[in-house]
């Protein structure tokens, strides 16, 4: 290898070749601080290193494509002519012409025409000045610049999707979960991840009209691209996942055929197609607008295009696809073609007038709202439906298609009215549905019949081929007069309440009646409204009611208090076995300095654990449904033996629980919770009975933290909604137990040992405030502090033999179980879009009043340094039932 050692003062200049001789890969190394120029045509085929200083590679100059050029973090290299692949971690400068160029930590700028083949970025990578790429150019990480007229074939975004999902976002249709402003500064509140956060902020701020600082809080999600102020960049396919940025007057223009972009474009510059079939889901922030030129077709999402006029030139088309329910809140003009396709509702946003549109408008599928002006020529499809409040140009309603107006009941203030839509050119109808959705139920009364004006115009064709509703609370039916225009006859038969057989139900029926009176026209509230009677519309309405209610948000007490059972139990077991002489005793019959129970009087303190699960099912009521619950955990502790006798100990324990709501409620929970706590144990000899009986006492107060996450899934007629929540509650509990404990024959091979014991407990169950996000049926949840009191009452045995060499001691607690106090689970919730407080009480799965309980097992002594303990933990109640179990290995090295 050649190596060059030039320096500050003096630099180098190579005019002539470096040729490879053909039998060793001639290299080049460039070591000194100062600048080499390379003027020659090199064949060389190894390594050119640039160590230190500068490589120019002048406008003659020309290094083998076969040469990789490996830069440190101190070397340069100023490709002027041609170079072959380039790994960069320092600084490179392109001029002229180079292959691939992987620029892991340092900074690449391509300028003044030059190329590069491909490129991988992970630091800063720069084009400008007619800078091209003209393969790929992955972006990794790190930042990347396209300023002036720079291009590049294939732009490979590889953002990470997974930032999203920290931030709690859901863009890959367009949508965020809930109103885009609140819900990104609710996300915010709770946002750790630096990048996570940046993205949030950056939202934020743009949602806001605060755009100064958005482009820095980008940076921080470390996969950025950006287009300079006034830069005119092509890229002719733009695909994959991350975040760009759209400075003032700049516009991006992709002119590929495969351009499928999945992430945000923030600032005020605009974007322009050329392509054809480019596809852009998730959410978009530019503000420039969009232009769809002659031959190209655009996919996008509802919220895909920014918030400019979205342009469809002559022979252009733009597909919104929409699955969920969401709205177009851009204007558009132009002559091309606008398709609305998914199955879902597309609203054009009653703010924007898209008078200026002279095209083609075309509902594929699912249904489109127009409550503005809309130009042009509109054709409906079969199994598609248009609706809405404002106006139409020339409608065409196909064969199977609908023409969908709504029946508004006034909020009891007005005379029921009719929203529909007007035409003011030519409506031609063939065969088509007139659909009848009915709002402000409560504004039509009971039992009474109403006629009113369903459409204002007048309709060619065959017309329509079916035009009576029946809903599981307004039947009706529509009629054309001796004018050819239509009328609506249809009378309301049932309230919210009519259906509600449960506390449950009456209590989101009658939370249901206060929203609508107030004029709350949500989506699930519209889907109830219209849900189609069916044989039995009683069970359809209960249904909804049930889906709607969470008492999921109830539940979640009666299983946090379940699961603090175990950690008492654990206690008590400890003690019992610590204070036991039958059950800490070894082979010889003697106490050791070690046994079954771990106690170690050589050792000032003893430490233990062990590891528990359980399933159980808890029975509804109050028209709840069951609760099924399962769990499982570790629980550790250490004590140590005080004078007189006592033992003190404290104990720590970390478990996760999964509970869900049974009967169809499609509703689930995890918690995970973490517990502290102490204890304290004594027994006095008190003779009585027999000359060693001993009167015991155990106590204990813990408390857990659990940290609660909730999933319900809300379907119902054609509505369906996922919610969740995050929400935090504390367990406290005090017990004390004290009991009478005989042993029997404790000489003999099988000893008995008998404890008649009371038990008190005192738990006190705290929940704060919460509310869900998703969809419009989200509740909020107010905070709870609700008492329980358990007395416990029963008796144990054990004893301890031997099986050869094997120690056994087995043992046995049975137990009634009283509960008393606010046994039951009820929750104060309010639907969110409501505005109504918490004005429904929702009844949850309660706790069990009246209890047996059973923990039998036994430990077994294996070797000198092996024991073994296993439990079974048995409940059985009034409206519980659960079976579980504890165990533990102990090793002593």
């Amino acid at each position: 290898m050649l190596s060059l050692n030039s320096n500050q003062e003096q630099n180098g200049v190579i005019n002539s070749a470096i040729v490879d001789n053909g039998k060793n890969a001639v290299g080049l190394m460039k070591k000194g601080t100062g600048t080499v120029t390379i003027n020659g045509k090199n064949s060389y085929t190894g390594v050119t290193a640039i160590q230190f200083g500068g490589l120019t590679i002048s406008k003659t100059g020309d290094i083998s494509k076969s040469s990789k050029t490996e830069i440190t973090s101190l070397g340069s290299l100023y490709v002027e002519g041609k170079a072959g692949d380039i790994i960069n971690n320092g600084n490179v400068s392109v001029t002229g012409q180079t292959g691939y160029i992987s620029n892991s930590g340092g900074k690449t700028q391509i300028s003044s025409n030059g190329q590069v083949s491909s490129m991988v970025n992970n630091g800063h990578a720069v084009l400008t000045d007619n800078a091209k790429v003209t393969g790929t150019l992955v972006q990794q990480s790190g930042q990347l610049d396209l300023n002036d007229n720079a291009s590049i074939d294939t732009l490979q975004a590889t953002g990470d999707q997974h930032l999203d999902h920290i931030a709690g976002l859901d863009r890959n249709d367009g949508l965020f979960s809930q109103t885009r402003k609140d819900f990104v500064a609710d996300q915010l509140k709770n946002a750790t991840d630096p990048a996570a956060k940046g993205l949030l902020q950056a939202i934020s701020n743009t949602l806001s009209g605060n755009t100064d600082n958005v482009l820095d809080e980008l940076k921080k999600t470390n996969n950025l691209f950006t287009i300079g102020s006034n830069a005119n960049v092509t890229i002719n396919n733009l695909q994959g996942y991350g975040t760009a940025y759209l400075n003032d007057g700049s516009t991006m223009t992709l002119a590929g055929n495969n351009t499928n972009y999945g992430d945000a474009m923030f600032g005020s510059g605009r974007v322009k197609f050329t392509g054809q079939n480019a596809t852009l889901v998730g959410t978009n922030f530019y503000s420039g607008g969009t232009e769809i030129i002659s031959g190209a077709n655009v996919t996008s999402g509802a919220h895909s295009l920014g918030s400019g006029t979205v342009a469809i030139d002559d022979n252009g088309s733009l597909s919104i696809h929409e699955d969920n329910i969401s709205s177009f809140d851009n204007s558009f003009t132009g002559t091309g073609t606008f398709n609305k396709t998914g199955q879902g509702i597309l609203t054009l946003n009653a703010s924007v007038d898209d008078s200026g549109f002279k095209g083609q408008t075309n509902v594929q599928s699912g249904l489109l709202t127009v409550n503005n002006k809309l130009g042009g020529n509109t054709n409906v499809m079969t199994n598609a439906a248009i609706s809405g409040t404002g106006t139409v140009n020339n409608l065409t309603l196909n064969k199977g298609s609908t023409l969908g107006v709504t029946l508004d009941g006034g909020n009891g203030k007005n005379a029921p009215t009719i929203q529909a839509l007007h035409v003011t050119g030519k409506a031609a109808v063939n065969d088509a549905t007139l659909g009848v959705s009915v709002q402000h139920l409560t504004g039509l009364a009971l039992n009474k019949n109403y006629t009113t004006q369903a459409l204002d115009f007048k309709t060619t064709g065959s017309g329509f081929n079916k035009t009576s509703f029946d809903t599981i609370f307004v039947k009706g039916k529509a009629v054309q007069d001796q004018n050819g225009l239509w009328n609506l006859d249809y009378r309301r038969y049932a309230a919210y309440n009519s259906w509600a057989k449960t506390a449950n139900e009456y209590a989101v029926a009658n939370a249901l009646t206060h929203a609508d009176n107030k004029g709350l026209s949500s989506p699930f509230m519209t889907a109830l409204n219209n849900m189609a009677a069916g044989n039995d519309a009683g069970a359809q309405a209960r249904g909804a009611y049930n889906a709607l209610s969470g008492e999921l948000n109830a539940d979640a007490k009666t299983a946090m208090v379940n699961d603090s059972f175990f950690i008492q139990e654990a206690v008590i077991n400890r003690l019992d076995c610590a204070g036991d002489q039958l059950r800490a005793r070894t082979l010889d019959g003697k106490q050791q300095s070690h046994g079954y129970c771990n106690i170690d009087p050589n050792n000032p303190v003893t430490v233990w654990g062990t590891i528990y699960g359980q399933k159980g099912h808890n029975s509804g009521s109050n028209g709840s449904a069951s609760l099924g619950q399962s769990s499982i955990g570790w629980i550790m502790g250490a004590d140590t033996q005080l004078e007189g006798n006592w033992r003190l100990g404290g104990m720590l324990s970390y478990g996760r629980d999964w509970f869900d709501a049974k009967a169809g409620r499609s509703s689930s929970a995890h918690s995970n919770t973490a517990t502290v706590g102490a204890y304290l144990g004594n027994a006095w000899r008190v003779g009585g009975l027999i000359p060693d009986a001993a009167l015991t006492f155990k106590g204990g107060v813990s408390y857990s933290w659990n940290m609660i996450d909730t999933h319900r899934q809300v379907n119902f007629s054609d509505y369906s909604g996922n919610l969740s929540s995050r929400n935090r509650s504390g367990t406290g509990q005090i017990f004390a137990e004290t009991g009478y404990r005989m042993a029997f024959n404790e000489g003999a091979t099988i000893p008995l040992e008998v404890e008649p014991f009371a038990r008190m407990t005192y738990v006190n169950y705290g929940q704060d405030s919460y509310r869900e996000h998703g969809e419009d049926a989200a509740l909020r949840i107010k905070g709870q502090n609700s008492s329980i009191g358990f007395s416990t009452m029963g008796i144990k045995l054990a004893s301890s033999f031997s099986l050869g060499k094997v120690m056994v001691s087995p043992h046995l607690e049975t137990a009634y179980r009283r509960a008393f106090g606010r046994t039951n689970a009820h929750i104060r919730e309010g639907f969110i879009n409501a505005n109504n407080g918490y004005d429904v009480t929702v009844w949850g799965t309660g706790l069990s009043v009246d209890t047996a309980q059973i923990n039998t097992g036994f430990g077994m002594r294996l070797t000198d340094k092996f024991d073994v303990n296993v439990d079974y933990i048995g409940q059985y109640g009034s409206s519980q039932s659960s079976t579980g179990g504890s165990g533990s290995i102990h090793y002593r090295f």
